[in-house]
């Protein structure tokens, strides 16, 4: 007995979706990432006057 498996449209766009939200998160954690970064270089600069 095998198993054949049927991959619809649908099933390939919401692979291409959960891609896509993949790469946004990926990307905005980057962003948060250096955003946080320049922040603390900030909160460090003010400290020392």
């Amino acid at each position: 007995m095998t198993n054949i498996y049927l991959i619809t449209n649908q099933d390939m766009d919401l692979d291409k979706d959960y891609q896509v939200q993949h790469h946004r998160l990926v990307e905005n954690a980057k962003l948060f990432h250096l955003l946080s970064l320049d922040i603390n270089k900030l909160i460090n600069h003010v400290n020392e006057y």
